[in-house]
């Protein structure tokens, strides 16, 4: 073909692309600092298809059962070598979460759909049979006082030697090219585009490399290799000349959230005629979106960096929070960072050139699976660049600052979500310019209530308060209220008089009566009630022969200061460690 390709940079979706087709072919943008655009040769088209799913297989591959599933090999191999008789309760779990994740695995419309393309004739539904058999058997012997050591180990070889083959079958290089890829379709490549080529339900080719190749990749040759100057329609997107047709002209409606069936809503186009149209090769493009996005292979949850300044920076800021999204996941610990912990996290706040400012006027694009292939955007302002600069420079504890000390604080089962992360909260609400008080209330409330399905602690409740505090301080500067005396001393001084309370009660053997105060001391701070919130502080003091400190009595009617003093004494009373002050 020897046809040089060209992608301008656009709007979000065709930068995702853009993004997508560079981390595919591997291409280094260093050297085109300050462009807008990406230039290939058709040449690259060639194996495209193979090197499409190979990304995806690399990056998101650890996270599937099938790669938990020959990561074991090793581990089977120690066992057949070692001594048989000392195998224990331990490895008999590790070995049973073993069969019961290849059975899950086998029992997949994924396996089934693959095994065809696997040049091998092992039958690993019958292999499995037999080892899920030997494990019965060797279960039944393990429980006999008497056993025979010999018979159970004998068993226990030969299901160790056939599980050894069933590895043997997924760690073939046919297998490692279909099995994860296919497993990762479904899983990442659906939240970019859908019910098109190989995920159209439809569908009847069973090579999906194959079927990728045949709808976005040949389209793209024999556009190339036709004249098109009698062409009568303009690509959407980027204004080449195109004709209506089959493998001519595409629709917007394969990608997420974006276009409409133009077959079934024809009413949609002015004069029931669609004209919204686009070139295969912007259709070729969009189908890279999947690998432009940032995703959480776990919670169906994915980010974009919008940064528009050049090429090169909107690769670079894309890939620090893949980076860090991926860095620690797998199948084994779904330990797989948010979106937003990789959103902050990706930009070095520490560097030379960094400003306060960094973050200001970027477009983010938050995708989530869970809401329908829902699309958020926004644009971070200046005041939330600046809290985050703050936050991330602000050292918390030993070697934590106030972001990351909440990377692993979690609430169960809250608001429909299994584990509902706080720090995706903290981070919404910072981009969104909006306080923390509700979210304090809650986590300070179900604490006091001694719930049992929390992943915070005190520490994290401080973190909280001062990132707050943080809120609100450049918010006065930005003229946003009035003169705010209160600094981050205030918090602790007030965080320990609660500590102080607390010990108080505890003291009288009345340890109750302190998460009591707290519970009536949050509805107040919620009602914004400082007169009942006064009384109960008051009658609290007086019942343990204390001096109620002046700050509350000076700071009535200042709503903001209040609240964040009372909140601060609230997370001292709830305290359950010995000493909860920061260093």
């Amino acid at each position: 073909m020897g046809e040089k390709i060209k992608f301008s940079k656009g709007s979000w979706l065709e930068n995702a692309g853009i993004v997508g087709i560079i981390r595919i072919l591997g291409i280094d943008t260093d050297d085109d600092n300050g462009k807008n655009e990406l230039v290939i040769d058709s040449s690259d088209l060639i194996n495209f298809s193979e090197k499409y799913f190979k990304y995806f297989v690399t990056k998101y591959g650890r996270c599937t059962k099938y790669h938990d599933i020959i990561s074991f090999r090793g581990q089977i191999d120690d066992w057949i070598s070692g001594n048989l008789e000392k195998f224990d309760e331990k490895d008999k779990k590790k070995l049973e979460n073993l069969l019961n994740k290849i059975k899950q695995f086998v029992d997949s419309k994924s396996y089934e759909k693959v095994k065809e393309l696997i040049n091998s004739k092992f039958d690993v539904e019958n292999a499995l049979k037999k080892c899920r058999n030997y494990y019965r058997e060797y279960n039944k012997l393990c429980k006999v006082e008497d056993n025979d050591n010999k018979k159970s180990t004998s068993i226990l070889e030969m299901m160790l030697k056939e599980i050894g083959n069933i590895i043997d079958y997924f760690d073939r290089d046919d297998s490692h090219k279909y099995f994860p890829a296919k497993i990762i379709c479904y899983k990442i490549i659906s939240m970019g585009w859908n019910n098109v080529a190989f995920l159209n339900k439809n569908s009847k080719e069973k090579d999906f490399i194959k079927e990728y190749n045949d709808y976005f990749i040949n389209p793209v040759v024999e556009y190339f290799n036709s004249n098109h100057d009698k062409d009568k329609y303009l690509c959407s997107t980027c204004g080449r000349r195109i004709k209506k047709g089959k493998r001519c002209s595409y629709s917007y409606s394969f990608i997420n959230g974006m276009g409409y069936d133009v077959e079934k809503k024809k009413s949609n186009s002015w004069n029931y005629v669609n004209d919204l149209l686009i070139c295969p090769i912007c259709n070729f493009m969009y189908s890279a979106i999947p690998a432009g996005f940032n995703y959480n292979y776990f919670d169906g949850k994915g980010i974009f960096i919008n940064y528009t300044r050049n090429l090169n920076e909107l690769v670079k800021r894309n890939d620090a929070i893949l980076t860090k999204m991926i860095s620690d996941s797998g199948e084994a610990n779904r330990n797989a960072k948010s979106p937003y912990a990789a959103f902050v996290n990706s930009f070095n706040f520490k560097s030379i050139e960094s400003s306060k400012y960094n973050l200001a006027n970027i477009q983010v694009i938050n995708f989530d699976n869970s809401k329908g292939c829902k699309y958020i955007f926004t644009t971070v302002p200046k005041l939330a660049s600046a809290v985050l600069y703050d936050c991330i420079n602000k050292s918390f504890g030993t070697d934590d600052n106030l972001i990351s000390v909440l990377e692993n604080a979690w609430i169960k089962d809250y608001r429909g979500i299994d584990r509902y992360k706080i720090l995706d909260d903290v981070v919404k609400r910072i981009i969104n310019s909006a306080n923390m008080d509700s979210l304090i209330y809650t986590i300070e409330l179900l604490k006091a209530t001694d719930s049992n399905d929390l992943n915070y602690n005190d520490f994290c409740i401080s973190a909280i308060l001062n990132i707050n505090y943080l809120y609100y301080k450049e918010l006065n500067k930005e003229g946003g209220l009035g003169c705010m005396t209160i600094d981050e001393k205030d918090l602790k001084k007030f965080r320990r008089e609660g500590i102080i309370i607390r010990d108080a009660y505890r003291s009288k053997y009345n340890e109750n009566k302190a998460k009591g105060l707290a519970y009536r001391l949050l509805q107040n701070l919620k009602a914004n009630n400082q007169q009942e919130f006064l009384n109960n502080i008051l009658n609290s003091y007086l019942y343990l022969d204390r001096i109620i400190p002046s700050e509350f009595i000076s700071k009535q009617g200042q709503d903001i200061e209040f609240n964040q003093l009372g909140y601060a004494f609230v997370a001292g009373l709830i305290s359950d460690s010995k000493d909860n002050v920061e260093k």
